[in-house]
């Protein structure tokens, strides 16, 4: 994260309205930032693709997907306006994108509309009571009261609402920073806390246009920095390589780079210009040189691979992780990536060799422990797949993450962010049992059931394995488990199929 983001920025904002900037990566972060701030009964300006509002009980976990729902239990928000990208609202199509998203969070908000009402220019609801309203930057109405206004720099970026899809991400943002805030000028909104999330993490934003949060708090400074006129160079200069002007786009973008030596831009933008005219040494150069001025250019999520790999599309993230390897030949989570993908693929020997790479240069991943476990234990070698996931396990404990781990900003007490924890909990209850590791198998299927991994037949096993034991009443009470839970799964088949009829019809 750029040095921007750990501090405040004090601004004049719009019509010299006195705002508080906070720049940050994840989201959730906007919570924290209105709960200390000590706000109450404030109407949210949400201006993002996504709308982070899935309905969680009070006293769970806050992540990226959510922080909206708690902050409207706590009475922080009174009304949400979600503004959405322009062509989100420009056809039926790309609007029953967003009535499907509406759909599923009505069906999960106590205290919700029965019905949804559907203007040309706006879709609304009630939520726990409280107005949300989805619609454009162009058609929300006019507010006098200051707002929470919230930005995410991935709706720049991303032209529609999608659902049950991969996000359609524009080449260039079909959103410029200084066009976003003329047009928040232009509807007269006021706030004294401003929020800008760069979302990279998880594939919003692409790690390229990042950048553009800092142009946001910049612009809302009205800056007239060094930094200011680099990033306009560097828009001009990503507009030149779209047209294919190559040449053109590559001058402007070392001029930028002069400009500012220090930002790891210019270099970034270099190195993918460069790995698009086939200069490979050049690209990879321009590579090293971000990563050096800005380690956290080294994620799993400087590319769309795990994204793609997440919607089964798996030609497209082996495109992207083939891209990020010719920039650097020894990027760990693009080797574990080629090894999922070959997983899938069932071509076990090729799978094997992409995740021992991936360990091999960086042992501390514990999906690679966890994926190669899986591996060992379709290949019948039971000891070999216990030491990999108790592995898995400990790197998790101490707070390595997963490519799929929740995204958030403050973990509760004893929440682990790899949502396979558990999953690799029952994998290791069900080897133990095959080594007659009762005592362990038992505290693993436990642990697993804990966090919410069970279904009717692990009740059934953890049942025999106290029988096992001669504990008769520990068995019963499992296999009381185990008839309770079975309504459940039936439901929860039914909910799947409802969504997944949802996603045919979008």
């Amino acid at each position: 994260m750029s040095t921007a983001s750990k501090k405040e920025i004090k601004s004049e904002y719009a019509n010299q309205r006195s705002a508080s900037v906070h720049i940050m990566e994840n989201h959730d972060r906007s919570y924290y930032v209105w709960k200390e701030s000590g706000v109450k009964n404030r109407r949210l300006v949400h201006i993002d693709a996504h709308h982070d509002m899935w309905f969680i009980k009070k006293g769970s976990q806050i992540t990226i997907a959510n922080f909206i729902c708690r902050a409207l239990e706590e009475d922080i928000l009174k009304e949400v306006f979600w503004i959405v990208p322009d062509e989100s609202m420009e056809s039926q199509k790309n609007k029953k994108a967003i009535l499907q998203h509406l759909k599923r969070i009505i069906r999960r908000y106590p205290e919700s509309s029965k019905k949804i009402k559907i203007d040309k220019d706006e879709i609304s609801a009630f939520v726990l009571n409280k107005p949300l309203r989805i619609c454009t930057l162009d058609s929300i109405p006019e507010i006098t009261e200051d707002v929470l206004l919230d930005i995410d720099v991935d709706y720049m970026i991303i032209p529609h609402v999608s659902y049950g899809k991969t996000d359609k991400h524009s080449e260039i943002p079909w959103c410029w920073p200084n066009e976003l805030l003329n047009r928040i000028n232009l509807k007269k909104i006021h706030s004294d806390i401003i929020t800008i999330a760069y979302s990279v993490e998880g594939g919003y934003t692409p790690l390229k246009w990042k950048y553009l949060g800092d142009e946001l708090a910049l612009r809302i400074k009205n800056g007239n920095s060094s930094s200011l006129r680099m990033m306009e160079m560097v828009k001009e200069a990503s507009i030149l390589a779209n047209d294919d002007k190559f040449l053109l786009a590559e001058a402007k973008y070392i001029e930028a780079k002069d400009l500012m030596p220090a930002s790891p831009v210019p270099c970034f933008h270099l190195a993918l210009l460069n790995q698009n005219m086939n200069k490979v040494q050049e690209s990879q150069s321009y590579y090293k040189q971000a990563l050096n001025i800005d380690p956290s250019y080294r994620t799993a999520y400087n590319n769309l691979a795990y994204v793609y790999f997440e919607d089964k599309l798996f030609r497209k993230a082996e495109i992207e992780v083939n891209k990020v390897l010719s920039l650097d030949p020894e990027d760990a989570n693009a080797h574990l990536i080629l090894g999922l993908i070959a997983m899938k693929k069932k071509n076990w020997k090729e799978a094997e060799d992409f995740i021992c790479n991936s360990i091999r240069l960086n042992e501390n991943l514990p999906d690679a422990y966890h994926a190669l476990g899986d591996i060992q234990k379709k290949q019948n070698k039971t000891n070999e797949a216990i030491n990999l996931f108790e592995k898995s396990l400990k790197l998790s404990l101490k707070g390595y993450r997963s490519l799929n781990a929740f995204i958030l900003s403050r973990a509760k007490e004893n929440f682990l962010t790899d949502p396979d924890y558990f999953e690799v909990h029952v994998k290791l209850a069900k080897l133990y049992a095959k080594k007659n590791l009762t005592t362990k198998a038992i505290s693993s299927y436990k642990i697993g059931i804990a966090g919410g991994h069970y279904s009717t037949m692990i009740y059934i096993h953890l049942a025999l394995l106290y029988l096992k034991e001669k504990k008769v009443k520990q068995a019963l009470s499992e296999l009381l488990e185990s008839v309770k839970v079975f309504p459940e799964e039936v439901i929860n088949i039914f909910s799947e199929l409802l969504e997944s009829l949802d996603r045919i019809k979008q």
